[in-house]
């Protein structure tokens, strides 16, 4: 068994280094961060306290940042924190920040595995997972807190590569996995399923299984929205709808995007807000994604139809801080851009693997060098630097 490993350790040792080298760089801006109390009560606190909660086998009420104690899961239908409550009892008040650092690993080892899936040849395997974690969407999320959609979008490229490798049984674990993480994830996934049946709709089995996945979805979000969480709040309805320029409920967003489709279109570039020192902020958001690989997606235009729920749920929201490049509304972008680079690079010459897998490794650490360094968007700089 130790012979095994230490083959294992050889034949990968490259991507180890990559990995070692990474989760050493955010741990150095995560515990840092807490350890000099520049964590925040919404979002870390508030979920330590709901995870101090399930461990102790009762309901957490959102006192952290609540007058009026309600229900956690009427703020984000979130049940991945009932799954790591156990592990309270081993690393109390740091717990979540060790989980997310564990799911950015995990993630990047998806990556790999799913180049390696695709016969893409080790080292650009490797550039392929390097692409992941140097991502400008990962350090600002790690820099934030914590937040389980980084989780849940850490756990995409399992989900695809055991799809593709038809390991229905894994596959549908983390898919479950993935929708239990945030309401929102639901509706990332019917984007996601519905891709697939694209890609896959040759593939009697697999478009079969995406129809079958994207309607599960769909259903699962409207439960969520429509049913759950006006189940545990006191005033029995969503408390999201945070998008009034198109409209106070989904029936009048959604009417608003089909009758205006222009003016809905043109409001992911435009500052919609009186506020005119926010003029930018979405322009360099999208400069960010379209230099950090999101050039390759001209390549595979299915990925953009699985970008979109998370483009139009940051650009249409009432708060700026979610247009811009800080925290974790970027994280998303990561795993669909190594996705997207891998389809690309699928059955190319060994040549061109190699040089588009390290142009877009050097202009994604240019982009995230420039996170750390100066941004229209505020991101808190001492939080985010090492």
């Amino acid at each position: 068994m130790a012979g095994g490993l230490i083959k294992r350790i050889r034949e990968h040792k490259m991507l180890l280094i990559f990995q070692l080298v990474f989760l050493l760089v955010y741990s150095l801006i995560c515990f840092v961060n807490h350890c000099n109390y520049r964590t925040y009560a919404l979002d870390l606190g508030a979920y330590t306290r709901a995870l101090y909660d399930y461990a102790h086998f009762h309901p957490s009420y959102g006192e952290v940042f609540r007058s009026v104690p309600e229900n956690i899961l009427s703020d984000h239908f979130d049940l991945l924190l009932i799954l790591f409550s156990p592990m309270w009892w081993i690393f109390g008040n740091v717990t979540l920040l060790v989980v997310q650092l564990a799911a950015i690993y995990l993630g990047s080892v998806g990556v790999y595995r799913l180049a390696l899936q695709r016969k893409l040849e080790k080292g650009t395997a490797t550039l392929a997972a390097v692409i992941f974690l140097s991502y400008f969407g990962v350090f600002s999320a790690v820099a934030f807190d914590y937040h389980s959609s980084v989780v849940a979008a850490c756990a995409l490229p399992w989900f695809v590569l055991y799809f593709t490798g038809r390991n229905f049984k894994k596959m549908i674990a983390v898919f479950i996995f993935i929708l239990v993480a945030k309401e929102n994830m639901a509706l990332w996934m019917f984007f996601i399923c519905t891709g697939l049946i694209w890609v896959h709709r040759k593939n009697v089995p697999l478009r079969k299984a995406a129809i079958s996945l994207s309607l599960t979805s769909l259903l699962f979000f409207v439960w969520v929205i429509f049913y759950a969480m006006p189940f545990f709040s006191s005033q029995k309805q969503y408390s999201h709808i945070e998008f009034h320029v198109l409209g106070s409920s989904f029936k009048e967003i959604v009417l608003s995007i089909l009758q205006h489709p222009v003016r809905a279109f043109s409001l992911l570039f435009q500052n919609h807000l009186p506020d005119l020192s926010l003029n930018g902020t979405k322009t360099e958001t999208w400069i960010f994604w379209l230099l950090s690989g999101g050039f390759l997606m001209i390549w595979r235009p299915v990925f953009l139809w699985m970008l979109l729920p998370v483009m139009m749920q940051k650009m249409y929201h009432d708060d700026p801080a979610k247009w811009s490049v800080a925290q974790q509304y970027n994280i998303e972008f990561a795993p669909l851009l190594a996705w997207c680079l891998v389809e690309v690079l699928d059955k190319k010459t060994i040549q061109l693997q190699r040089a588009l897998g390290w142009l877009t490794l050097v202009s994604c650490m240019g982009v995230t060098i420039r996170l750390c360094d100066n941004t229209v968007g505020f991101v808190d700089k001492t939080r985010i630097r090492f």
